[in-house]
Parts: structure tokens; C-alpha cells; sequence
């Protein structure tokens, strides 16, 4: 702070006293984020960009552990506020598949796991000439969905696609956001003027005037 202010009479009537300026700064603690987002076992660390966060962890799908991968851009709104969006997100299961949700996205099988499949019953499911190589791009998901038997020469459990459908929901699916603002009713007149990552979490730095005190 840098200049105190005492509002009324020394020695026996001071009412209180107001701060001409003060500077601070909070911390908004990673772990205390993973909960806002509602995500447990998505945990968040600095990224390699300025104000980035990198968002990962291990999700059970069906009965294997997919790991789920993803970057966070965060930005100031206005001087009182600032908003966190995870986006990029991608689960992948080791050696068999990449999902990547929202939309634009979709199942992408790995090539050993798309060359075991039977070209003559892909056919039959989609109705035109698909071939297994095909499966490598592009969403598949609700093929593989409306017809497991595709599934059987590789493998994979039916379980695992029904998982990832379930991921669509718009939660865990697309993006997972995170929004703080100061409260409007802060006495005086502080505003966030900058933010930064740090290995602990987010660092939002705030200044005021004419703060009462007492």
C-alpha cells in the first residue's frame, strides 16, 4: 500500500481509515481448479505457452485405462474476471485407438488394429465398400457402436466404444471450463491486472484505490 488515510479525529474518534493504493495478488491452486472443472482425475500442470495449462490423466472407458490429454488457454475478462477453457482434448487407449470428442472429431483405430477387421463385414454394416484401412480416419464411433460384431477379430471389447460414446456429453466431451470473477461488491476499487501460470496454479495480481478499512 502506499498511502493510509484516517477518516475522523485522533486520538479518541477515528471511524476507520482508507488505503490510497494497495497491490496483492492470489492463487488460484491447481488442485482447487481440478475440482471446479469436475474433473478428479484430470489434473492440471503449466504449459509450455504463456498463461497455458496442460490438463491430463486416466480415465477408466469399458475395461481399459485411456488416457486423456489436453491444452488450456486461460485470459483475462475485463479488469474483475478471467476464463479458463480446455480444449485439444484427446483420449487415447495405448495401441488400439484416439478419440478425439466434440465436433470435427471422432475414433481413429490404430493401423494393427484396423487391418484385423473383416472388409466383406464392414460392407454389410455401412451398407457401401469401406475398406479396413479406412477406419484409421474419420469418426467411426457409431459404426462400431450400432454393430460390435466388427470388433471381434480385434479384439477390443464392445464395452470400451460404448465408454467413449458417453464421452460426448458436452462435460467431459468438448471442453471443460473454468470462470472467476471478483465479487462487485469489494469495498473500494480493486481490479485484476494480471495473470500468470505458476507450477502451483494461476496467479491473478490486483490492484486498488480509496479502499476503507474499519
Amino acid at each position: 500500500m502506499d498511502d493510509i488515510r484516517i477518516v475522523g479525529s485522533l486520538p479518541s474518534s477515528v471511524r476507520g481509515a482508507v488505503l490510497s493504493r494497495v497491490r496483492g495478488d492470489i492463487l488460484l491452486d491447481f488442485k482447487d481448479l481440478n475440482r471446479e472443472v469436475g474433473a478428479s482425475q484430470i489434473h492440471l500442470r503449466p504449459g509450455p505457452g504463456k498463461n497455458t495449462v496442460l490438463a491430463g490423466g486416466d480415465l477408466p472407458v469399458g475395461d481399459k485405462r485411456a488416457q486423456v490429454r489436453g491444452r488450456a488457454q486461460l485470459r483475462r475478462t475485463g479488469d474483475r474476471g478471467l476464463h479458463m477453457t480446455v480444449q485439444d482434448t484427446r483420449v487415447v487407449v495405448p495401441g488400439l485407438l484416439t478419440y478425439v470428442p466434440g465436433k470435427g472429431g471422432g475414433v481413429q483405430l490404430t493401423a494393427p488394429v484396423a487391418d484385423k477387421m473383416d472388409e466383406g463385414e464392414l460392407q454389410q454394416a455401412t451398407g457401401k465398400h469401406v475398406l479396413p484401412q479406412q477406419m484409421m480416419k474419420g469418426s467411426v464411433l457409431d459404426t462400431l457402436v450400432d454393430h460390435p460384431s466388427l470388433l471381434k477379430p480385434t479384439g477390443i471389447d464392445p464395452s470400451l466404444i460404448q465408454g467413449l460414446k458417453k464421452l460426448r456429453e458436452p462435460k467431459v466431451a468438448q471442453q471443460m471450463e473454468f470462470s472467476g470473477r471478483l465479487p462487485d461488491n469489494l469495498p473500494g476499487d480493486i481490479r485484476l491486472r494480471g495473470i500468470s501460470v505458476t507450477k502451483n496454479g494461476i496467479r491473478a495480481e490486483l490492484t486498488g484505490k480509496d479502499v476503507p478499512v474499519g
